[in-house]
Order: structure tokens, then C-alpha cells, then sequence
């Protein structure tokens, strides 16, 4: 004989019934948790200071984030320094010495960042104060630069492949 729908409609209405008696045990748990906790008001206690998105998690006082750009250059020097007399030691590990070029590199195109926002600033600052001409020889100084910083990868290579046909065996 063949199964009816009868059976398998019985079936998943029995399976549905267990399912929402267990959904409502987990609310009903759950709401026993809040009440308890709200019934006890030190259970509360040192969560708030853990919320990420209160000022106070990323900042302890106003004037350690004020700082001038030469201020953050220096500290920035200062780490490119470090990081180029640790390169030095040449004792490091092929893993230390890639997180050390790593490390350089981020921190050369933090430095490059700060000075390009710098320009652009000096540009804006032209701009506003009439200074056209000043403004447009920055801009032109500027794009160039870009060019130049854009390119230089591909000069590089170029000049190994210029270098590889001059002074081949072949």
C-alpha cells in the first residue's frame, strides 16, 4: 500500500509541535536569564566599560590625540629607524626579515601618506588665499610626483630588462 498524505501530514505536525514547545522552553529560559539579571543590578557591573563603541576605549585624554603632523613624522622616522637597524643585524630568520621588509614598507607609505596629505593641504590653502598661480604650479608639482611615484615600478623593470639585453652572453 502506498503512505497518504494523512500519515506524513501527521508526522510533521507532531514534529512541529515538539519544535515549538522547544523553541518556547529556549524563550522562556531566556527570559528567565533577563529577569535574573535585571533583578540583580551588579550583575551589570564592568560591562558598560567594555562597550567598543564608547570614546573612552580608544582614547584616554583629549591631548594624546592632538597631535602635529611633525610630531607623528618624527615618531614615524624614528620607526623607519629602528626598523632599518633591526634589517641590519642580518641575524633574523628569512620570516623575520620578510616581516621586517613588511613592517618598512607600511610604514614608508604611512610617512608618504602624511606628506601627501601635506601637499594636497598646501594646494587647498593657495586655492583659498587667491594664490592661483602658486595653487596650479602645486597641483602641476604635484601630479607629477604621482606620475613619477606611479611609474617608477615600471621604469625599474625596464631598466633590468634594458640592462639584461646590453650586457647578455648571448
Amino acid at each position: 500500500m502506498t503512505k497518504g498524505f494523512k500519515d506524513e501530514i501527521g508526522k510533521k505536525k507532531e514534529v512541529n509541535k515538539r519544535n515549538k514547545k522547544i523553541a518556547k522552553s529556549k524563550r522562556e529560559k531566556r527570559q528567565r536569564k533577563i529577569d535574573d539579571l535585571n533583578s540583580r543590578p551588579k550583575s551589570w557591573q564592568g560591562l558598560e566599560s567594555r562597550d567598543i563603541r564608547t570614546p573612552s576605549t580608544y582614547f584616554s585624554e583629549k591631548d594624546d590625540v592632538l597631535q602635529s603632523p611633525e610630531e607623528i613624522k618624527a615618531r614615524l622616522n624614528d620607526l623607519l629607524q629602528q626598523l632599518e637597524m633591526l634589517k641590519s643585524f642580518g641575524d633574523g630568520t628569512p620570516a623575520k626579515e620578510i616581516l621586517l621588509k613588511k613592517e618598512i614598507e607600511k610604514t614608508e607609505a604611512t610617512i608618504e601618506k602624511i606628506a601627501s596629505h601635506d601637499r594636497v593641504l598646501k594646494i587647498v590653502g593657495n586655492i583659498q588665499d587667491g594664490n592661483n598661480e602658486e595653487a596650479v604650479q602645486s597641483m602641476y608639482t604635484e601630479v607629477e610626483y604621482k606620475l613619477l611615484k606611479r611609474m617608477e615600478p615600471y621604469l625599474k623593470l625596464a631598466g633590468k630588462e634594458i640592462e639584461e639585453h646590453i650586457f647578455s652572453s648571448k
